[in-house]
């Protein structure tokens, strides 16, 4: 059982650079919350298949429903709050106390200027939410 939940941004690492990070925390399972899994705005290393040799040995998943269509933050975040998200969270809650997981995106830094600056923070405090209800036990968010 995990208590911690885990987010990171490839941003411009390397894909060495990310698996290390990841392998450093001692995450078990990578979560990909990109709207689009098999694309990569910085680097070939980080769509679809590459991507998951990257992470390997962890378990790497695509979660195309946290996906962020709408390009803007305050309309996902109002997203996270809708029922069809629901099983979605709960899902990820459940994944997340049973292996150490970390949600990753793009944006290397999850604030900037003291705002959130990536949908993986609404993602990452949703599941957080959802695990504490599940389990009774408080659960921390680490950004990577």
């Amino acid at each position: 059982m995990s208590n911690t939940i885990f987010d990171i941004g490839y941003g411009n690492r390397t894909p060495y650079e990310l698996r290390k990070v990841l392998m450093d925390a001692g995450i078990e399972f990578v979560m990909d919350v990109r709207r689009l899994g098999s694309r990569a705005r910085i680097s070939p290393y980080f769509a679809g298949i590459n991507m998951q040799r990257t992470v390997e040995p962890m378990v790497y998943k695509h979660a195309h429903a946290f996906g962020n269509w709408f390009q803007n933050l305050d309309t996902y975040a109002a997203k996270m709050k809708q029922p069809d998200m629901e099983a979605a969270i709960e899902a990820a809650a459940w994944l997340s106390n049973n292996s150490i997981m970390c949600f990753l995106c793009c944006e290397l830094r999850a604030y900037k200027d003291g705002k959130v600056n990536c949908h993986r923070i609404y993602v990452a405090e949703a599941v957080a939410a959802k695990l504490r209800e599940m389990t009774g036990a408080e659960c921390k968010i680490v950004h990577l």
